[in-house]
C-alpha cells in the first residue's frame, strides 16, 4: 500500500479517487529516550541529544514558536524534533510548556535513517509521546499519530499518514485513508510469516517521487495520470486486501 496513504488524501479534492489502504507492521528496530522537565522562570529550552553526540547532533532551542518553525522548515534530523514539539506544545497549551526546560536523552537508536523505515515519523512520535507524558496528558495512539503528522508537515517532508504507524509498535494493522480521515483495523495473523528486510544501499528522494506523482492528482489529465491513479487506487487496495486475507488465513503462499 505504499503511497496510497498520500494518494487517498486527495479524496478531499476529488472524491472519485479510490480510498487508500496500507498493511503495516512494526519492526524490531527503533529509537528510545528518556524525557525530563523542570520549571524555570521565563522561557525554557528544548534539548535533544544522543549519547556522546558531537555538537551538530545536539539541539538546544528556546520554546519560541518562530524559532521552532524556522528549524523545522530547514529540514534535517532536528527539523522533525522541532516540528513535532511545536505541534504537541500547541495541543498541550503553550503557556504550560514554554516555562519548562525539557530534555530528551536518546538511549538507543537502532532504526536507520533515510532507508524508508519511517525514521522521521519515529522521531516525531517519540517527541509527541514524551511531551504528553511529561505534562500529564497521555495521548491516545491516534493523537500521537496526528501530532507526529502535523509536526512532520512543518518540515520539507511531503509525508503521508502511513509512516506514523510506528506508534502502534510490533503488530499488524490495516490503515485506510479517505481524505484527511484515517481509520485502522487490527489484523489477526495466524501461523508464522517470515519477512526479510534488506538494505540495497540505494538512494531515494521521497520529495522528488511525490512531486512527480502529484502531477497526476487530484484530477487525471491523460492516460498516464489515469494509470497512476488506478495503480495507487484500486490495484494497490486490492493487493493490500489480498495480503490481509492471507495473513488472517495463515497462508504465506
Amino acid at each position: 500500500g505504499e503511497h496510497s496513504d498520500w494518494a487517498g488524501g486527495f479524496r478531499t479534492a476529488n472524491p472519485s479517487i479510490h480510498k487508500g489502504q496500507c498493511l503495516v507492521y512494526g519492526t524490531d528496530v527503533g529509537i528510545t529516550a528518556t524525557a525530563t522537565k523542570s520549571s524555570v522562570d521565563g522561557v525554557g529550552n528544548l534539548t535533544f541529544c544522543e549519547p556522546h553526540a558531537l555538537e551538530d547532533r545536539r539541539l538546544q532551542v528556546a520554546w519560541d514558536r518562530a524559532e521552532l518553525r524556522r528549524i523545522a522548515a530547514e529540514g534535517g534530523f532536528f527539523s522533525y524534533v522541532c516540528g513535532s514539539a511545536l505541534a504537541a506544545a500547541e495541543r498541550l497549551g503553550w503557556e504550560a510548556v514554554q516555562h519548562c526546560d525539557v530534555a530528551f536523552d536518546v538511549k538507543s537508536m537502532t532504526l536507520p535513517m533515510g532507508k524508508g523505515l519511517s525514521s522521521s515519523a519515529a522521531v516525531c512520535v517519540l517527541v509527541a509521546r514524551g511531551l504528553g507524558q511529561l505534562f500529564g496528558h497521555t495521548f491516545s495512539t491516534a493523537d500521537e499519530m496526528e501530532l507526529a503528522y502535523q509536526g512532520e508537515r512543518l518540515t520539507p517532508s511531503l509525508c503521508g499518514r502511513m509512516d506514523q504507524c510506528c506508534a502502534f509498535g510490533s503488530k499488524f494493522v490495516a490503515m485506510y485513508f479517505d481524505g484527511d480521515k484515517v481509520t485502522t483495523e487490527a489484523v489477526v495473523c495466524k501461523g508464522a510469516f517470515h519477512f526479510v528486510i534488506a538494505d540495497l544501499r540505494a538512494k531515494k528522494n521521497t520529495q522528488v517521487i511525490l512531486a512527480r506523482l502529484e502531477e497526476a492528482y487530484p484530477h487525471a489529465e491523460n492516460d498516464l495520470h489515469r494509470g497512476v491513479q488506478e495503480f495507487l487506487g484500486p490495484i494497490s487496495f486490492g493487493c493490500a486486501e489480498a495480503a490481509k486475507q492471507a495473513l488472517a488465513a495463515g497462508d504465506p503462499a
